[in-house]
């Protein structure tokens, strides 16, 4: 959500603004000069760099790890869905829509 809410006040696409934080955080790991191997670089943002990553996350089907639904309500104002904990007063508690 913070992603978010940051690339709408800024205008921008959520995607394009966390692809860009990432580029940033990058450049500014390596200008601190950290010895670190990039090729083992993990970014959940990125589908490419968890494709490989079955044994982190483990094999849902299984029943290993629990999910939760998250009930969610779309905004076609905001073009957004909305967790229940992020709706005020019955509206988007952005827009205010209902």
């Amino acid at each position: 959500m913070p992603a978010e809410n940051a690339a709408l006040a800024h205008g921008t696409h959520p995607a394009t603004w966390t692809y860009e934080n990432i580029d940033y955080m990058r450049q500014q790991l390596k200008s601190l000069g950290y010895s670190y191997d990039w090729s083992r670089e993990l970014a959940t943002a990125i589908p490419s760099t968890t494709a490989g990553a079955d044994g982190l996350h483990g094999d849902v089907s299984s029943g290993a790890w629990p999910i939760r639904k998250i009930a969610g309500e779309l905004v076609r104002h905001c073009q957004t869905v909305l967790a229940n904990e992020q709706v005020e007063e019955g509206g988007c508690w952005r827009c205010h829509s209902r």
